[in-house]
């Protein structure tokens, strides 16, 4: 399993992120994240790359606009097969951004794509 933390930002919309993990099942990868502190964050794009270098949004989770509790998050990727990149895009309600540190994690290959 891949783990990574990060500290708050001084903007005026921050997320203070204290996990991004993710791990390998037999059918995808589970994402999970956990928030200490939110400003003016309207939500978070998942990206996935298989190259580390062209990310693609693949889904939205809402976030919790103004918050002091700690907050968890969570996402189930289907189409992960092999070495994977994810990436946190951090979305404020004005529309600016920040990109979160990148997450690597090796998912499994289906036995039915398995080459033998």
């Amino acid at each position: 399993m891949a783990t990574h933390a990060q500290t708050a930002s001084t903007d005026e919309a921050y997320v203070a992120l204290a996990k991004f993990s993710g791990g390998a099942t037999s059918r995808g990868v589970i994402l999970r994240w956990v928030t200490t502190v939110e400003k003016n964050n309207s939500g978070f794009e998942i990206e996935r790359s298989d190259d580390n270098v062209n990310f693609e949004t693949i889904a939205f989770i809402k976030g919790n606009g103004t918050t002091a509790e700690m907050k968890q998050y969570g996402f189930f990727d289907r189409g992960a097969y092999g070495r994977v990149y994810y990436r946190l895009k951090r979305i404020s309600y004005d529309g600016s951004f920040e990109y979160l540190p990148i997450l690597e994690v090796e998912a499994r290959v289906p036995k039915a794509l398995s080459m033998k």
